[in-house]
């Protein structure tokens, strides 16, 4: 699952489901159950066969839900929504409308401008395409 489409492999944690029949493609909701069940998996895991990738799985996990699930004040939130504001290329660049994942997805264009010259391989390995990589109304 972690070298998955539902595991988030830029900011941490899991997506809720797929929307598409490959699972490639996540429903963009996070929730913190999901997380507690999935990092108690992967340090069991570890803990069992000593694969540091197991446990540095746990440890992504973990460090979502403590920078985007836990409040100042100490408490966790429940979910991450998958409505989040749409941006220019996406949706409304008023920001006055939401859709569903429009905080993860990212043009070619932006990926090439974060990566340079590893943009390229990055693409390649992800299967990044020109007019993107999801189906139509995914």
């Amino acid at each position: 699952m972690a070298a998955g489409g539902m595991h988030d492999h830029i900011g941490g944690g899991f997506h809720r489901y797929s929307v598409d029949e490959h699972w490639h493609v996540p429903h963009f909701e996070k929730m913190l159950y999901d997380q507690a069940q999935l990092a108690s998996a992967y340090l069991d895991a570890f803990q069992i066969t000593g694969d540091a990738d197991f446990a540095a799985t746990a440890r992504d996990i973990l460090d979502y839900v403590r920078r985007d699930m836990t409040s100042p004040e100490g408490g966790f939130y429940s979910a991450e929504d998958a409505d989040s504001p749409a941006v220019a290329g996406i949706g409304d660049p008023g920001h006055s409308k939401t859709a569903e994942g429009a905080f993860y997805v990212w043009t070619k264009q932006e990926i090439n401008d974060a990566l340079g010259d590893e943009a390229p391989i990055f693409s390649f390995h992800y299967g990044v395409e020109e007019n993107g990589n999801v189906p139509d109304r995914s």
